[in-house]
């Protein structure tokens, strides 16, 4: 939370100023292992286990929390199913998958309630509660204008 604090104090004390003064500027908030989410476990609730990881401590399911409740609906992308053998694809790409399923389990592309139980995971733990903290500071949308 210190580096989100931070940006938001800079944030209060210096774009308004620089805004009233016409001059642009660019803030960098870097945080320590943002991608850390996307080891999130894409099992449906109550339903037999299909992604199975190697190291399940690594991979839970959602967290029982309100900051999870919230779902967005989206389309799978056509490229999730795409061939990793097909002609130019190159090797490096189905070796990282193969890499990956290895320890955090497989989601068969065809199984969108699991690719949108993931999606939905990455999306909220993405905008965890630092990103929050500078994303929605308030007055934020005005600073930044």
């Amino acid at each position: 939370m210190f580096t989100a604090g931070e940006a938001v104090r800079w944030l209060r004390v210096n774009a308004n100023e620089a805004r009233k003064n016409g001059k642009p500027f660019f803030m960098v908030a870097s945080f320590v292992n943002p991608h850390d989410i996307m080891f999130g476990n894409g099992n449906v609730p109550d339903q037999p286990e299909v992604q199975k990881p190697g190291v399940p401590a690594l991979v839970p399911p959602p967290p029982a929390s309100s900051t999870y409740e919230k779902k967005w609906s989206f389309k799978l992308p056509a490229s999730l199913g795409e061939s990793l053998t097909a002609p130019g694809m190159p090797k490096a790409l189905l070796e990282y998958k193969n890499g990956w399923d290895a320890w955090s389990g497989s989601i068969p592309t065809d199984r969108k309630d699991m690719w949108t139980i993931f999606d939905n995971f990455y999306r909220r733990a993405w905008c965890g509660k630092s990103a929050r903290h500078v994303l929605w500071e308030p007055e934020a949308g005005d600073r930044l204008r």
